[in-house]
């Protein structure tokens, strides 16, 4: 027997209902209820899981957001209930045999920042990440500072004002 679950796929342009359908072997399904041209149903291996992380969705933690490899997006799924959600991501982990256990580790990612191996930017996304900020969810999306100095260049206030 598949295992199905209500749920809904969160987009920028706003959810999409369905169901979402886990197969045993391969891969897993999103059907939506209403199919339009953008509401096009989704098939993904297993195998082509980057990485997932347990998503807060409206507050309440029933949400995963999976990246793919080979693609620039993710897709945030909510699923309506905790326990709902705890189900699937057992499902999905133990089958996503290729997903990079490193990919959200605080201390993995800080350390290629530290050493100059990711950029600021590459950086504050993890941070909006991990924070459950996501460009699918317009009420969590993601944050970034002010830039409120030019770090690399000479700057008016390490010159001498007498040279001014």
């Amino acid at each position: 027997a598949l295992p199905i679950f209500l749920a809904r796929r969160i987009t920028a342009e706003g959810p999409i209902y369905g169901v979402l359908a886990l197969s045993e072997k391969d891969n897993f399904a999103f059907y939506p209820i209403i199919n339009k041209v953008y509401n096009k149903p989704i098939s993904i291996k297993y195998t082509a899981i980057k990485g997932m992380l347990k998503y807060r969705y409206m507050m309440r933690h029933t949400a995963i957001e999976i990246w793919q490899y080979n693609t620039k997006y993710s897709l945030l799924f909510d699923l309506y209930e905790e326990q709902t959600r705890e189900i699937v991501y057992t499902i999905f982990k133990r089958h996503a045999i290729k997903r990079q256990e490193n990919l959200f580790s605080k201390e993995y990612v800080m350390g290629l920042w530290v050493n100059g191996f990711i950029s600021n930017f590459e950086y504050l996304m993890f941070v909006n990440t991990i924070s459950n900020r996501s460009f699918n969810d317009l009420s969590q999306y993601p944050i970034f500072p002010w830039v409120i100095s030019d770090f690399m260049s000479e700057s008016i206030s390490s010159k001498n004002f007498s040279d001014l």
